[in-house]
């Protein structure tokens, strides 16, 4: 086959690999429950969409970076006029409420972020190859970590496009010291920071990364006696501090409108220090390399084991062929990986999204070892391994179906945490029967009173007027009898039941997260009305 039609065939394959992803990340935008984190993240959005008003907390949920991104695709989806995907949620008895932004527009946004990060990968082709660039960015299409968080409304996909751009962007600088090389480093050393507080890690991981090659590369300059080198690589770097900074001060002081944001940035690292150490979230070491390889969970396997060997292969591959310039990016990439996740299974608050920026990166190397396999001249050697790539690309497919159709709010699914589960859809359209049929419409008044996080409810919610949320520690409302609809949880079902006349509520009970229900009073004249339509 000569190159020309090998490349036409690599491509093709790419595309194919291409259409599926997207395809299996569109399926979960679509299909799973809201979680908590997004609804939080939603309701924020939804202040700067409808006011313009954002001003970032330092107590979270993280940087500015989703907001404005959001603000700009739905602004985007508005001129064009695009028909926003219609969810489940909540809209009483205002029509156009639908109309506007909600989990799914948002999540599906969250695409552009996916595309972007692929277009990345084809950056990497100038230290790498073509070949390389398109079989790891048809990896990270393939990965099942990556399909649940491309389309899930948190930070964590710009994060790990951001850890990607700047793993890149350093090894080019570091090769071809530039101004634009050195803004473009700037610009996603920035991005990074304003979208979590955590990207120290990732600056700490690029940096030992490629600490081998620096050493070797100065070595060899100051050798040759070309030692104006480095002061211009230091002159440089002022370009991406300075692009880096600008970055930061735009998008934290909400473009200028609330200057105190530069401080909060500051402030948040003693929120987000204690919070690394709460127990609730506490996890042993080996978690993440768990969550890499494979493990158990209520008697089915999940695990990324196909791309994390396939990424071992690869760096293995590249350290025999580390004379190379693309071997020694190879391994770079890997060892930015691997320190990655070493530093943050130190850490012990770990949740699964976290894993996303290593895997993308792991991906550089798994896509070496596939274009390897491909390049193999040897008929019986290719034979080998295109039945392991084959074996590989099964297993990873087997994956996916797994986290996009049957586990995708699934308790028993190790790469989503204390997730709403699909029951919370049941208790969404019963609240929005109600409100159809209720003399108040969307003024239906409806009390919840829990003392856990009551999460994504006041985002389901939202537009029920009169919806009223009290924290367990506050007293239950003198007034319980007059609202339509009272939910609550086990540890206050017993004190509100004693509160109401049995005869005029009927009482269902619904899941929200595991191990947490919820038991939902609703008014016996509405309840009646309500089965009367159906």
């Amino acid at each position: 086959m000569n190159m020309r039609k090998f490349r036409i065939t690599l491509f093709l394959t790419f595309a194919v690999a291409l259409l599926f992803g997207v395809g299996i990340r569109s399926q979960i935008a679509h299909s799973r429950a809201v979680h908590a984190d997004e609804a939080e993240q939603a309701h924020t959005f939804l202040k700067l969409y409808d006011t313009g008003s954002y001003e970032y907390n330092p107590n979270g949920p993280h940087g500015p970076t989703l907001y404005y991104y959001s603000l700009a695709a739905e602004k985007l989806s508005d001129i064009l006029g695009a028909e926003r995907p219609r969810t489940g949620e909540i809209s009483g008895a205002d029509a156009s409420a639908a109309a506007g932004p909600n989990i799914a527009s948002l999540r599906m946004g969250l695409f552009g972020v996916f595309a972007a990060t692929l277009a990345l990968m084809f950056l990497a082709a100038k230290f790498t190859s073509l070949g390389t660039a398109a079989c790891s960015a048809g990896v990270l299409c393939f990965s099942a970590l990556s399909a649940v968080y491309s389309g899930y409304y948190v930070h964590e996909s710009i994060f790990a496009f951001a850890a990607l751009g700047l793993f890149i962007c350093a090894w080019g600088f570091l090769k071809s010291p530039t101004a634009a090389w050195a803004a473009a480093l700037g610009v996603f050393a920035g991005l990074a920071q304003a979208t979590k507080e955590t990207a120290p890690i990732l600056f700490a991981s690029a940096a030992l990364a490629i600490a081998p090659e620096a050493f070797r590369y100065f070595k060899k300059r100051c050798n040759d006696g070309q030692k104006a080198e480095i002061s211009k690589y230091i002159k440089l770097l002022c370009v991406a501090l300075f692009c880096a900074a600008a970055l930061l001060i735009v998008l934290y002081t909400s473009f200028g409108s609330n200057p105190r944001g530069i401080c909060d940035a500051f402030l948040s690292y003693t929120h987000f220090a204690g919070k690394s150490c709460a127990p609730e979230h506490t996890k042993e070491f080996l978690y993440y390399f768990k969550l890499l390889f494979a493990q158990k969970s209520g008697g089915i396997w999940f695990g990324e084991f196909a791309i994390a060997s396939l990424g071992i292969a690869g760096a293995a591959i590249a350290y025999l062929c580390r004379k190379s310039g693309a071997a020694r990016f190879v391994l770079a990439a890997f060892a930015y990986s691997v320190l990655n996740i070493a530093i943050l299974s130190l850490i012990p608050y770990k949740m699964p999204w976290l894993l996303l920026s290593a895997i993308t990166a792991l991906c550089l190397p798994a896509g070496y070892a596939v274009y390897t396999a491909f390049k193999t001249r040897s008929f019986a050697l290719k034979l080998a391994l295109m039945a392991v790539l084959a074996l590989a690309l099964f297993a990873q497919t087997k994956q996916l179906r797994l986290v996009s159709q049957r586990f995708h709010s699934d308790p028993r699914n190790p790469f989503i945490s204390v997730h709403t589960v699909s029951d919370f859809e049941r208790l969404q359209n019963r609240v929005a029967g109600c409100a159809k049929v209720s003399e108040y419409g969307a003024d239906m008044p409806v009390c919840v009173y829990m003392s856990q996080s009551p999460w994504p409810m006041p985002w389901a919610f939202r537009n029920l007027k009169n919806a009223g949320f009290w924290t367990g520690d506050m007293p239950i409302p003198e007034n319980l009898d007059v609202f339509e609809i009272i939910i609550t949880d086990s540890a206050h079902q017993e004190e509100i039941s004693k509160r109401l006349d049995p005869k005029k509520y009927k009482t269902s009970v619904y899941g929200l997260r595991e191990n947490l229900l919820l038991y939902v009073f609703i008014k016996d004249n509405l309840f009646s009305k309500l089965l009367e339509m159906q």
